[in-house]
């Protein structure tokens, strides 16, 4: 009698099928024609996509596919310099091939792909929150942070600051690279908003909403980024952005102003919101949101050959699987 034959190995195309099926046994109520549509759009339409990454990590055993790892590319600005990243999504292993170790092998995989080196994971379990942990990745504590906050959908009281303009915004220019430049001199670690990513990820998005806003000087330079991410199963909207340079108030005020007003015009119920800069979560208060003191997400983070503190690192849900999850059991 011969011993089963594990093996980990990059997805390849033809694998798609049979990793379907496996999402499909793994979670209840998957769509397989949506979830088809989004892997496309997640990970071959992606404009952080660097060539030669695989998409994800497969377990494979005696030729069927029994877990695997997601890798949604990224880019990420670390001290400055933008840098290929990856996304942990999509972790499952079958029900079947539990307790043996899969898991841990898909994540050492992961971790050490070729061609980046910086990881994080923005909605995760237990299990693979416990699995990055062995490998060295940092824990954002977003719940003692206070970092969750919720609002309903009444028409906000607050005005714009003076010498501050919003408007919806249809596209994504060169304004917003010079922007994306410059939030990157703030932060360790940060994604690179710029334009080509943000029409990817707010304007092509084939299964979510999303209304976004700049707000910008009188003399027309942008000075933040809003977000407002519609759910497309319940009345409510979160916040995907509100991007601002550190200590900018007047600009995250300008933006909360108009998200909540387009949340109020569309009927919205509740709105939430992820934020974790003290400069900036008085501003929600002040503008009707309320500290929910349960449910937050603990993201992790992983530089590889290196160390990164989870304080070092800038995000909103835009920036990783967050929101991916709205609407879908992706």
């Amino acid at each position: 009698m011969t011993s089963p034959q594990e093996r980990i190995r990059p997805f390849e195309a033809r694998d798609l099928d049979a990793l379907l099926a496996l999402r499909d046994r793994c979670f209840d109520g998957l769509d397989l024609d949506r979830e088809r549509v989004r892997r496309e759009w997640a990970f071959d339409r992606n404009p952080a996509r660097v060539d030669g990454v695989p998409s994800a990590w497969i377990a494979e055993l005696d030729g069927e596919i029994v877990g695997t790892y997601g890798m949604l590319p990224a880019l990420v600005a670390i001290d400055g310099r933008p840098t290929p990243a990856i996304c942990g999504v999509d972790f499952c292993v079958d029900e079947r091939m539990r307790g043996r170790g899969l898991g841990r092998r898909l994540t050492g995989a992961m971790v050490e792909t070729a061609g980046s080196n910086f990881r994080f994971i923005t909605s995760p379990t237990a299990a693979t929150t416990a699995l990055m942990q062995e490998r060295g990745a940092g824990v954002v504590d977003a719940a003692a942070e206070g970092a969750l906050f919720a609002r309903p959908g009444s028409p906000p009281t607050e005005s714009n600051p003076p010498g501050i303009t919003t408007r919806e915004l249809s596209a994504f220019g060169s304004e917003c690279d010079a922007f994306a430049d410059r939030l990157a001199q703030h932060h360790r670690f940060v994604t690179v908003r710029h334009a080509d990513y943000l029409q990817w990820r707010y304007r092509e998005d084939p299964y979510i909403a999303h209304v976004t806003f700049g707000a910008f000087t009188t003399a027309g330079n942008l000075r933040g980024l809003g977000v407002l991410t519609l759910s497309p199963t319940e009345p409510q909207a979160y916040l995907g952005e509100l991007t601002t340079e550190p200590g900018d108030t007047d600009a995250a005020r300008a933006l909360l102003v108009a998200l909540t007003t387009a949340a109020h015009e569309r009927g919205l119920e509740a709105i939430f919101a992820l934020e974790r800069r003290p400069t900036i979560q008085p501003q929600l208060v002040e503008c009707g949101f309320q500290p929910v003191p349960t449910g937050a997400p603990e993201p992790v983070l992983l530089l590889r050959d290196g160390e990164a503190a989870p304080s070092d690192w800038f995000f909103t849900p835009g920036d990783g699987d967050f929101l991916f999850r709205i609407g879908s059991a992706g």
